[in-house]
């Protein structure tokens, strides 16, 4: 029922109208172009069809003039690998241009963004914690914060891990930390929403008149 495909969601290696729908989760927030990454997905869509992500974006929170907020957007690109982070308007925008009919725009951790059976925010596992069973929040305390990379560059040199674990420790690290800090500030969101359809045949949306 499934097929694993490896590829370049820029250059997506599917032919013109060939999906039902798509959906990308935290993904697309790689791309360096918003605009050629929703592109390529409007392109495989079939007339109708549905695209829904979840995005990684700046909020109205976000203030350029803050060195926190600054610090904040730094952590999460270099911790998470992404490039520049953008705001939500501007993921919103670039779905519209590509061609795109949004019917929903919104941030879910604002509107919904507390564990179901636990009632934290989202960011809440990535929050410092004092008690060794709780994992990941562990590590993320002042103590183990500093103590991890040296313990993991022990075991590197001792050839139990391989080598760049560390440095692979201390990015994750600094991911967590800014997605938290961003969290707690409200000037990031991992769950701005979107909702687009591609118009039919003759132009419209399907299902709708």
């Amino acid at each position: 029922m499934v097929q694993l495909v490896q590829a370049d969601f820029m250059k997506l290696p599917f032919p013109d109208n060939h999906f039902d729908g798509v959906f990308a989760i935290e993904s697309t927030c790689h791309a360096p172009d918003r605009i050629g990454v929703y592109k390529e997905i409007l392109r495989v869509l079939k007339p109708g069809g549905t695209f829904a992500c979840y995005e990684w974006c700046l909020t109205d929170d976000y203030d350029p003039d803050s060195a926190e907020h600054r610090k904040i957007k730094k952590d999460i690109e270099v911790g998470d690998g992404l490039p520049d982070i953008v705001h939500t308007s501007v993921c919103t925008a670039a779905l519209k241009k590509v061609g795109f009919t949004v019917s929903e725009a919104r941030d879910v951790a604002r509107d919904q963004g507390l564990h179901i059976e636990t009632g934290d925010p989202w960011y809440h596992p990535l929050t410092p914690s004092w008690h060794p069973f709780e994992w990941p929040r562990f590590q993320f305390n002042p103590v183990m914060f500093r103590l991890m990379p040296l313990i993991l560059g022990f075991f590197e040199l001792i050839r139990l891990v391989p080598k760049g674990t560390k440095s692979t420790q201390v990015m994750l690290q600094a991911g967590g930390i800014g997605c938290a800090g961003g969290g707690i500030t409200g000037c990031f969101t991992p769950m701005w929403l979107m909702v687009g359809t591609k118009a039919d045949a003759k132009g419209g949306i399907k299902g709708k008149k």
